[in-house]
């Protein structure tokens, strides 16, 4: 008989982190819980087969391992993770972030109550290096959305972090398509054939932890898939402004096929909650440099149309991000949420 979750991992390169990744998953959950993890032909695999094999020795859950031929990429490998999972609901975990363990558990209690939703949108925290656990709850309790474009557009940006990603396997058939190649979205392209059509849902029970490596580099690029639009082992520019451009990929893909005015409304969105996109390059690069992406995003992306994002903008520029960010911090520990 099938699990009601199948945790579906695409590794890549880090084997410490994966096993810790697979030792945060609480045994108590195992009746309802298999795991998937799939390799994508990296430098590490030998020691990532080493991880799984020392982890299914424990007995705890049904795990099984596939290791790519050649590297697909971050979609290819998506893609293939929905293929070869069987579980009622996949929900994707990158192999850098990890579980709060006393939390799983009760959050399958929840999708077991609503096994007809689509896709649970899931809340989760940021562990920084000084031990503040920095909330990520969008809503203010669990709620339940009505399928659609406004749901989508609540959702669609929320929902870019991938660990966590809960989407019922049975409403991705005939889903499938490689035109998302190198948008490093695919599982946003999901999101939105499912939420357009689907009802879903928000659980605020916090299940995952998600921390910066003092190690970290992004692998993006490696693959056929992603080279001619990102550099690895480092988040340049280039990347940011094609990251950005793959949301618009989707979204006009959605017009097209939907004639719904998504990409329009979705801009706007984007534009509102344009800070995180500003500021990974404001940490990064001089103020000359910063000026270029900034322009880079008004005209490729085409974000500059509210006064956030000017004022995100003025602000970085002037203070940087470190006084920025800490008087974003300092709102999310007054009100206790992510602020609208």
């Amino acid at each position: 008989m099938n699990k009601i979750i199948t945790i579906s991992i695409p590794a890549y390169n880090r084997p410490e982190t994966l096993s810790r990744l697979l030792n945060s998953i609480p045994s108590e959950c195992s009746d309802d819980i298999d795991i998937l993890v799939i390799e994508d032909n990296s430098p590490k695999r030998l020691e990532i087969r080493k991880v799984i094999v020392q982890f299914r020795d424990k007995g705890l859950f049904d795990v099984k391992y596939i290791e790519n031929e050649e590297n697909l990429g971050f979609d290819g490998n998506i893609k293939k993770l929905v293929e070869k999972g069987e579980g009622e609901y996949m929900m994707l975990m990158g192999d850098d972030d990890f579980f709060i363990k006393n939390n799983l558990c009760s959050y399958i209690e929840f999708v077991k109550k609503n096994r007809n939703l689509g896709y649970i949108l899931k809340n989760w925290k940021y562990l920084h290096s000084s031990g503040w656990e920095e909330p990520m709850n969008y809503f203010s309790k669990s709620q339940l959305f009505e399928p659609g474009v406004d749901t989508l557009l609540k959702l669609f940006r929320i929902s870019v972090a991938m660990s966590g990603f809960n989407i019922k396997r049975e409403y991705l058939t005939g889903l499938s398509t490689d035109i998302f190649n190198g948008t490093l979205l695919y599982q946003i392209y999901l999101l939105s054939e499912v939420v357009l059509k689907y009802p879903c849902g928000y659980c605020d029970i916090p299940i995952v932890y998600s921390m910066k490596e003092k190690t970290e580099v992004p692998f993006f690029g490696n693959s056929e898939n992603e080279k001619h639009l990102y550099d690895p082992g480092i988040i340049t520019i280039r990347n940011s402004v094609n990251f950005m451009m793959s949301f618009f990929r989707i979204s006009d893909y959605l017009d097209e096929k939907y004639k719904i005015n998504f990409s329009e409304k979705l801009r706007k969105n984007l534009s509102k909650y344009s800070y995180r996109v500003l500021a990974i390059q404001r940490q990064r690069v001089g103020t000359i440099d910063f000026i270029f992406y900034f322009r880079q995003l008004n005209d490729r992306v085409k974000i500059n149309n509210t006064i956030y994002y000017y004022i995100y903008f003025i602000a970085l520029l002037i203070f940087g991000t470190k006084i920025c960010d800490s008087l974003l911090f300092l709102t999310k520990r007054i009100f206790r949420k992510t602020p609208n």
